[in-house]
């Protein structure tokens, strides 16, 4: 882990969120 990925992180919590819900049913489909 990376502390320049935590502040990239830390700035958009909720986008990332987002993001990662958006992309979750395509990994659970491989």
């Amino acid at each position: 882990y990376s502390k320049g990925v935590q502040a990239q992180w830390s700035r958009d919590i909720p986008g990332n969120i987002a993001k990662g819900d958006r992309n979750w049913p395509s990994v659970l489909n491989r």
